[in-house]
């Protein structure tokens, strides 16, 4: 009993303060704690820490226990970890999805200190650790008291055997109550051990049912207990006239005479009275009921006072009994929203004080004792032009006034065992290793390291312009530029005055690393995002470590004042970006690539090269007529490519013997030079084909598929601008032949070929006979039920890009020989899923004249049986309703379904509608089937378990198991559970399939309710 605990409580030896001691006395404190007392004890880590040989005993002498939560070494507890530090308001729960309903209970019973102290004291058992629901509540609680951050619940929940389908799906605070109190009460008395322990009387109590006749002298007596009373707010507007309801008498007579054993039928009345109050008294207001018009459920939002004291003495069987009748108002749980979905929050007293707090899952804080009483009364809102409002009291949570002082009071860390002090220690480790590595992985960028051998390969193996790399090395934001010299020229073996290094941001240089001024964290405006940055190395290869004077010199100049400029980082704007230490300032770098179209492989990276402004454009060619041998009479072209992303064309240069600085090459531009391939075709050993290195980038899998180049355009072309573009600024689209839906080809063109080429591109790529003269070449894209059309139907002058939109990633294709456009036009394509046969499926394409009735589509698939067809649109997932009988094809919408019409849905009442089903998978929406939802049809007055009984049919041929099986609606973005008695007329309007997804088999022990929480 309750009693029993308090007197074992205080009769423990009173504890010195001047002690050091692992346990304490709990001692009962006056009824009005200071507010500054509130967790007053997590201020000092000392009173946390238990005496560490009692801890190591502890460690040693309970091994054995699986629930025992401690560390490797039990020195580790010692070590540095974050502590709470005073915290000056109550911790809050975390949200698992939608818990909030759990969230406010566990709130409510861990502020009644006594309920806190029992549990910190029973004894959780020999249950596995993951299943162990005594075990999880004592951390939640330990956290709740030491924690300075809002407290996971995701172990207890596990150990309530829910998953994340339970925990994102909304239940009833006060069915949850009442199942988790007598889950935990039955936990408990499994443990012989916790006998002294009546959790559960805290909120006992007792009322009797009385049939009294009139004419007779026949009572009869029933008497019942409860964990909450359930109180009618329906026309009513206030809790003291909701009690007098409770306790009115109901006449039993006329129909409704009352049955009185051997006296026959009585007229008698029936009345209810309390007999037994508890210590704490919970009350859940009916503020959901069905109106009996519309057969929905409504929530009842009107009016509603309830007050801060109550006395209950009128609502006795004796209004003379020697009982404490006084009750406190310490709670109020608060429903906001509708009957489909909301969100609970609880305004509670922690102390007798008159301090109210606001509990809304992790959010917490100090409310004035008007908002948590008169503002949760409901009825009309002054702020919404007299509206209801939509949050109102739930749930009242009511101390009777003798036992405020036995119930409330400072629950002692002594109260905690070492294996929860433990646990929370080794969580706040966790927390604190979480918390250090953010800040680590903040500290630091990930740098990819770009080298020459890296832009040569992958130009060689794609063609493209790209600096990409696997070679990665972590850098910290404050590490200077120097160090980055210096880390970079360890990996790659050399001395770091033989480096120079370039930021990349878009794919281009951007600037070049400063040897002596900056951080990394100066030049992260240019990295690709926020914790990566990208650096182009080059290694001066005329140097070498054993170069004792080189080295020397490249020390002397980079001590050279006039080379140590403030790092700027703004774009191309340093111009000392030179390989050579020699060169002046106004020097810049350019990046030269050659295209040679003989080649099988024409795009060529040559070198980077240092130029002055005032020099000619014509003096890039040195590097390439060099590494290839090409003689001076040989003319040549130049290209700027101004956008390596490929997003626009390369800038021929026309006047070669211009100054660079005159046509906008800065530092860090690619240069393209292509020599005249009439004039000179270099020798086949200077095609060389570069081996992949084990620090390359590696080709991404778009480059795997049909291209237009070189698998339909075979040779390079002449022009590099053609090349680029051919190469470059492609397109990706998946084909398939309609002929043969299973088998597609994936396709890369450039969107710049007309669509008379992207057609005779597809038949190659697919080696199917096509003649531009005489065939026609349909393309539908998706479900188009037409071919997409050039405008004026002019192929030849069409760009591809103006008719395939961006949207579209994937073609059908249909050839059509010898057929004149105007008849091809009048043809719709239609995607038709069938399902003639109870669990089979087909799908079949189909092209009909656009005028053809939709009766007579369902003819040909009914081939002269009897059955009873419908055809249905679909909408993504979903399917419409059946289409009615006067559309014609051209009125079809791709894809449609055509099925038998069960017999229970071809004469259904006018009130009747359909619902679909789906079947989905664990913890989504997502259909296993996309194309098999089914409709099953609700009758006016239907309980789910009224059309689960239709369902069984379907089911079975999806070998759906009804009892692992969880079914659900989606109402307001939310998951609505279907119990048996749910009101299934209510959903007609709005519009949610049934989801079936798979539950657990489990033995459900409580109440039977919609919350379940389970056992093994």
């Amino acid at each position: 009993m309750i009693s029993s605990f308090l007197n074992h409580s205080e009769t423990k030896t009173q504890q010195n303060n001047e002690q050091t001691t692992s346990v304490s006395k709990q001692h009962v404190v006056r009824r009005h704690i200071p507010v500054s007392a509130k967790n007053s004890n997590l201020g000092n880590i000392q009173s946390l820490l238990v005496d560490s040989t009692a801890e190591s005993n502890a460690v040693k002498t309970d091994r054995a226990n699986p629930h025992q939560t401690t560390s490797n070494n039990i020195a580790d507890v010692k070590k540095k970890v974050i502590y709470p530090n005073n915290p000056s308001v109550y911790r809050g729960l975390k949200n698992l999805g939608a818990t909030c309903y759990m969230n406010s209970i566990l709130q409510v019973l861990f502020h009644i200190p006594l309920f806190r102290k029992m549990i910190f004291n029973i004894k959780p058992g020999e249950k596995d650790e993951d299943r162990n629901i005594l075990l999880h509540l004592q951390r939640v609680f330990a956290l709740l008291q030491l924690s300075d951050y809002s407290v996971s619940t995701r172990n207890l929940a596990r150990s309530f055997g829910w998953t994340n389908i339970e925990t994102m799906a909304q239940q009833d605070i006060h069915e949850f109550d009442g199942e988790f109190l007598n889950k935990l009460d039955s936990e408990i008395r499994k443990i012989p051990e916790n006998s002294n322990f009546d959790i559960i009387s805290l909120f006992k109590g007792k009322y009797v049912s009385v049939f009294q006749c009139r004419n007779v002298d026949y009572t009869n007596q029933k008497f019942n207990e409860f964990l909450d009373l359930d109180l009618h707010v329906k026309g009513i507007s206030s809790l003291e006239e909701s009690f007098l309801l409770f306790t009115s008498l109901e006449p039993l007579e006329g129909n409704n005479q009352y049955s009185a054993g051997s006296y026959g039928q009585q007229d008698a009345d029936f009345y209810t009275k309390l007999v037994e109050l508890p210590p704490v008294l919970q009350l859940h207001l009916m503020r959901f009921d069905c109106d009996p018009d519309t057969h929905e459920n409504v929530k009842i939002d009107t009016f509603f006072s309830f007050p801060k004291n109550i006395d209950l003495r009128d609502v006795l069987i004796d209004r003379n009994m020697n009982a404490v009748s006084q009750y406190e108002l310490f709670g109020v749980l608060v429903h906001a929203g509708n009957i489909i979905s909301g969100h609970y929050t609880a305004y509670l007293r922690p102390t007798p004080a008159d301090s109210w707090f606001y509990f809304n899952d992790s959010e917490v804080h100090e409310v004035s004792e008007s908002t948590a009483i008169e503002n949760n009364f409901g009825g009309p809102d002054p702020e919404q032009n007299g509206k209801n409002k939509s949050y109102c009291a739930y749930m009242l949570i009511y101390i009777r006034t003798d036992y405020i002082d036995k119930l409330y009071f400072q629950v002692s860390n002594s109260e905690i065992s070492n294996e929860l002090k433990i646990y929370v220690r080794d969580i706040y480790a966790v927390i604190s290793m979480k918390k250090e590595k953010k800040e680590r992985e903040n500290s630091q960028v990930k740098a990819y390291i770009v080298q020459v051998a890296d832009l040569e390969y992958i130009a060689d193996k794609t063609g493209r312009i790209l600096f990409e790399s696997n070679r990665t090395m972590p850098v910290e934001r404050s590490m200077t530029l120097e160090a980055v010299y210096e880390m970079v020229a360890v990996t790659l073996e050399t001395h770091p005055l033989f480096l120079t290094i370039w930021v990349v941001s878009d794919n281009m240089l951007q600037c070049k690393l400063n040897r002596k001024v900056g951080i990394v964290d100066d030049i992260m405006q240019f990295s690709f995002n926020s914790n990566s940055l990208k650096l182009f190395v080059e290694i001066d290869e005329s140097q070498s470590l054993d170069n004792t004077a080189a080295l020397n010199a490249a020390l002397i100049q980079s001590l050279n004042p006039s080379y140590n400029q403030p790092f700027n980082p703004s774009i191309n704007s340093n111009l000392n970006l030179s390989m050579n230490s020699e060169l002046q300032q106004y020097e810049i770098v350019v990046l030269v690539y050659s295209y040679f179209p003989t080649f099988v492989r024409p795009f060529k990276f040559v070198s980077t090269v240092s130029v002055t402004l005032d020099e000619k454009v014509s003096s890039l060619f040195d590097s390439v007529r060099v590494t290839f041998d090409v003689p001076d009479k040989v003319r040549m072209k130049a290209y700027i490519v101004t956008d390596t992303n490929s997003h626009q064309q390369p800038i021929q240069i026309d006047d070669c013997e211009t100054t660079i600085g005159s046509c906008n090459i800065s530092n860090g531009s690619v240069i393209v030079i292509q020599p005249n391939p009439y004039q000179f075709r270099p020798a086949k050993d200077n095609d060389r084909v570069l081996e992949v290195g084990s620090n390359s980038a590696k080709v991404s899998k778009q480059d795997i598929a049909f291209s237009f180049m070189p698998d339909f355009v075979t040779t390079p072309p002449v022009d590099f601008l053609v090349y680029f573009e051919y190469l470059n600024n492609n397109r990706y689209i998946t084909a398939r032949l309609i002929e043969d839906p299973d088998t597609h080809i994936f396709l890369r063109f450039p969107e710049s070929i007309t669509v008379s080429v992207f057609k005779n591109f597809i038949a190659n790529a697919f080696d199917v006979e096509y003649n531009e003269d005489f065939d026609f070449m349909g393309l539908y894209w998706k479900n188009s039920s037409l071919p997409i059309l050039s405008h004026n139907n002019d192929d030849s002058n069409e760009k591809i890009s103006s008719i395939l939109l961006p949207d579209i990633n994937e073609i059908m294709i249909r050839i059509f020989h010898s057929h004149s456009i105007h008849d091809i036009l009048s043809v719709r394509r239609i995607i038709i899923h069938s399902f003639l046969t109870d669990g089979v499926a087909s799908t079949t394409f189909a092209y009909f004249h656009e005028s053809t009735p939709i009766p007579a589509l369902l003819n040909l698939f009914n081939a002269g049986t009897k059955r009873y067809l419908r055809i249905l649109q679909y909408n993504g997932f979903e399917i419409s309703m059946p289409l009615i009988n006067d559309k014609v094809v051209a009125d079809l919408t791709n894809p449609i379904r055509i099925e038998c019409i069960p017999k229970d849905q071809l004469n259904m009442p006018p009130t009747a509608f359909l619902i679909q089903v789906f079947q989905v998978k664990p913890g989504s929406r997502t259909p296993i089937d996309h194309l098999a939802p089914f409709l099953i049809h609700v009758l006016e007055n239907d309980k789910f378990h009224d059309v689960k009984k239709r369902m069984k049919k379907y089911l079975k041929y999806r070998k759906v198991k009804e009892s692992n099986s969880r079914f659900f609606v989606r109402i307001n973005d939310k998951n609505v559970d279907l119990s048996n008695d749910f009101n299934m007329y209510q959903l007609k309007h709005v519009g949610s399939p049934i989801y079936i997804g798979d539950h657990k088999k489990s033995q459900n022990l409580g109440h039977n309710n919609g919350v379940k929480i389970y056992t093994e």
